[in-house]
């Protein structure tokens, strides 16, 4: 599986969102200890989205910075408009899964600001 992170980082960071940056980036790495590939790329760096993915390049065109970070799991957008937590993490790279009584409450990705391709 691989999970692919676009994300803008040319925007100053709070002492908080440093942080949390730290703890995602530590999330990250477990997230490779569990077989996942996770690739991150920097849309300030490069601003356009990989040939043919027409749901992510009408986020990186029409929505900017508020839909960010995006990611893609296996080539799909699966969450986006923030950093999710680890286990949000482990959710969407099917490690593992949601319970029932989960489903009941508010998904933890409500969160998250919703752009175009996922709702």
């Amino acid at each position: 599986m691989i999970m692919e992170i676009y994300e803008s980082a040319t925007a100053p960071e709070s002492a908080d969102a440093k942080a949390m940056r730290s703890q995602f980036d530590s999330d990250l790495a477990w997230l490779s200890t569990q077989g996942i590939v996770v690739r991150r790329h920097d849309v300030a760096l490069k601003p356009s989205a990989p040939d043919g993915d027409e749901a992510l390049a009408a986020i990186i065109g029409n929505e900017g910075d508020p839909s960010f970070p995006v990611f893609l799991v296996d080539g799909k957008v699966a969450y986006c408009g923030s950093y999710p937590t680890r286990q949000e993490l482990a959710e969407m790279a099917g490690l593992i899964r949601r319970t029932r009584s989960d489903a009941d409450r508010a998904p933890s990705s409500a969160r998250a600001v919703r752009c175009s391709c996922c709702g």
